[in-house]
């Protein structure tokens, strides 16, 4: 939970600057996308505050009720929800193009892993515009391999050459999930232990669009994932 709400965070730059009564309304906005329920409470909007380790309004009660006044909060009979204007502002706010890196990040992963991925950056260029599904997949697709080049030059690569020799074939993401865990170069962890436990996200999107039939990956699921996945691209890339 307070992973995902530290990446609404940032999508809010300057939020610690903002008065209470707008990072109330905000907080309010995270936890409706969050918890995707549209009823929310203080209490609610307290135990935001509390995951973010932000500091809170003394009495978010009052503060709910000033958004009241100014149609921003509407009351119901199990809380409070959004005015329709207002959720739709926020929505506006939010909502980002389909493009969801700029040319100039993605320029800057091609450059650091280098003529190897040649291939899937400039597939992936393309499914940004409009495929999210394949844009899930080749994400994963990028990480398993990078992670798989840069294990087989630590101390993890033993577990690679079992893997091989015992079942045959290519390890799974989620094994070398594991293996990176411990695995070293030059007495430096080949991804940081935070990197790994933020792309779990990344990682599941492209299990959904590569084995999951029924359901569809959008761009509003990636845009949360991006991020985590660039920051591992670029702790692995050091090594390639």
């Amino acid at each position: 939970m307070e992973i995902l709400i530290s990446k609404f965070l940032d999508k809010k730059p300057g939020f610690s600057d903002l008065s209470f009564m707008e990072q109330v309304k905000y907080m309010a906005y995270f936890f409706v996308k969050v918890k995707k329920d549209t009823i929310f409470t203080p209490k609610n909007i307290d135990l935001f505050f509390k995951l973010a380790s932000l500091p809170k309004p003394k009495n978010i009660s009052d503060m709910f009720n000033k958004l009241v006044k100014k149609d921003v909060f509407v009351p119901s009979q199990n809380g409070f929800v959004f005015h329709r204007e207002e959720f739709r502002k926020l929505e506006e706010e939010f909502s980002e193009s389909k493009i969801v890196v700029k040319t100039n990040e993605l320029e800057e992963i091609s450059s650091v892993l280098g003529k190897d991925f040649d291939k899937e950056i400039a597939e992936l260029k393309i499914a940004f515009l409009q495929q999210p599904n394949c844009t899930a997949f080749l994400m994963r697709k990028i990480l398993e391999k990078a992670l798989f080049n840069v294990i087989c030059k630590s101390t993890a690569k033993t577990n690679i050459q079992t893997y091989k020799s015992q079942r045959g074939g290519l390890p799974q993401l989620s094994d070398m999930l594991s293996w990176a865990q411990n695995a070293q170069i030059g007495n430096k962890h080949i991804i940081s232990p935070s990197t790994l436990k933020n792309i779990a996200g990344a990682k599941f999107l492209g299990d959904v669009s590569a084995h999951n039939y029924l359901i569809s990956v959008s761009f509003e699921d990636l845009k949360l994932e991006i991020t985590p996945w660039r920051i591992a691209i670029k702790e692995l890339a050091v090594n390639l």
